[in-house]
Parts: structure tokens; sequence; C-alpha cells
């Protein structure tokens, strides 16, 4: 079971590393059917997000319904430790490291970590919801989320977003992020770490 103390353990280790891939993992559809996943400041990949950082270490967050249904994971490790693909062993990833909002995180240090909690479903315990990322260009948040709503419009907003579900949303904008609630307890390096 990962705990809520394990997950933040799992930021704070980000912080004073530079992100240097970022893959989105997705469920598997037929082949040829055309998913959306960008929808300007959120990304909807489903199921979680794999970084990996310049040292080499591996890091990722994925929906999970260890503690309620449904709460974050972010742990240490590979994405592939924690999920397991389709019925025919493929899973559907992109790598998204080339992608405007990610490249922030490609260029600078993670100066701040955090995690939200929040109680979503039942049994009603306390579990993570979101990590928040940031450096001294953008911040990003990997949430159990998921649109309410099939999307609409262009972009369409995540003002009605499931937070505490069985899928997973990155959001790049702070007031999409306080608008679903999802405000962490934070940590940061200090100058010159």
């Amino acid at each position: 079971m990962t705990t809520t103390e394990e997950c933040r353990a799992a930021a704070e280790q980000l912080i004073g590393q530079q992100i240097a891939t970022v893959h989105y993992v997705g469920l598997s559809y037929d082949p040829g059917t055309e998913v959306r996943w960008d929808f300007g400041s959120w990304h909807h990949p489903e199921v979680g997000v794999a970084l990996t950082t310049v040292s080499g270490d591996s890091f990722f967050g994925i929906w999970d319904s260890k503690v309620t249904h449904f709460e974050l994971t972010f742990a240490c490790g590979t994405i592939a430790e924690e999920w397991l693909p389709s019925r025919d062993g493929t899973a559907r990833t992109w790598d998204v490291s080339s992608h405007a909002r990610w490249l922030p995180f490609l260029a600078s240090p993670i100066a701040e970590a955090g995690i939200s909690t929040a109680e979503p479903d039942d049994p009603p315990v306390r579990a993570p919801i979101a990590v928040r990322l940031a450096n001294d260009l953008a911040e990003v948040w990997v949430a159990a989320a998921g649109p309410r709503h099939p999307p609409v419009g262009d972009p369409p907003a995540p003002d009605a977003m499931w937070v505490g579900f069985d899928e997973v949303v990155v959001l790049f904008d702070r007031a999409e992020a306080a608008w679903n609630k999802l405000e962490p307890e934070l940590k940061k390096v200090a100058k010159g770490h």
C-alpha cells in the first residue's frame, strides 16, 4: 500500500533534479483509433505519467485503488512495476518530452514538490490525489482525476473534473488546479542546493 508519506517522499526526491524524459501511458484501443489527450492547459493521458531524470532515476504517477476509490500513487521506479498492460501485453505510450508544456521541466531543476490529499470515496480515508512539481519556470500537477463530461470547446476547460478518479490528468495552470481543489503541501529547495 502506498501511503501519503511514501508519495510525499517520492515527490520530494525530485527536488533538485532535472527531468530528462516524460512519457504518458494510456489505455490501448483498436488500431487506427485516434485518442485526443492534449487539451491545451491540461492533458489526459488516462493511465499515468512516467518521468526520468537526467541522473537516470525513474518516477511515475498512476491512479490506484489500494487505499480508497481512487487515489494517486506517485513513486520511484518504472510505471511497469505498478501497472499491467492490456490483454495483448501492449500499452499505449508516447513521449511528450518535447511538448511545450513539459520543456520548462527539462530546462531547470525541480525546486518545489508537494502532494494534495482528499477523501475521494469509499472508504472515506484521506489519500493522495495529486502531486505538484514546480521550478522557476513552470508548475505541473499530476492528478487522479478525469473529465466529468466529454471535453468541449477548443481548448476545453477542466472545469468539471472528477477528482479522486480512475484516470490521470496533468494540469499546467494554477487557477485550474485550485478550482479542482488541488492545493498541495509543499516542500521547497533552499537557494543554492
